[in-house]
């Protein structure tokens, strides 16, 4: 989780500097994300499968398509769930109608509306 940092000093430091001088638990990171986004990955990867996968020879995950901040609707997630797993979303659209209106309703379900800010879709894992 690359996100958190202690610019205190002249040197920025890493979480995983913070964590070896035992200066950060690890309990500190992992407890960080939101709930209702810890609840739809706990869904749509650990129960349903869609995790990410490598990429063009490279790691993919969902969280490597959301922005820092800005608007974020169920629909653009869902598409960023298939690019993770190196699939392309408009492609035989019959075929995945019914797990993409799935993984939609799990988005807005979990996430309280059609439309978040991306600010809201970080989670404990990182």
């Amino acid at each position: 989780m690359g996100r958190i940092w202690d610019c205190g000093g002249k040197n920025c430091r890493s979480t995983n500097d913070l964590i070896a001088d035992n200066l950060l638990v690890w309990s500190d990171v992992w407890m960080s994300g939101n709930p209702s986004y810890n609840a739809l990955q706990n869904e749509v990867c650990v129960e349903c499968g869609w995790c990410g996968g490598i990429v063009d020879g490279k790691t993919s995950h969902v969280d490597n398509f959301i922005p820092e901040a800005g608007p974020v609707s169920a629909d653009q997630f869902v598409d960023w769930l298939f690019l993770a797993e190196g699939m392309d979303p408009s492609e035989d659209p019959k075929k995945w109608q019914a797990s993409k209106e799935d993984l939609r309703h799990a988005f807005i379900r979990h996430m309280g509306a059609e439309i978040v800010d991306a600010s809201m879709l970080q989670w404990d894992v990182g």
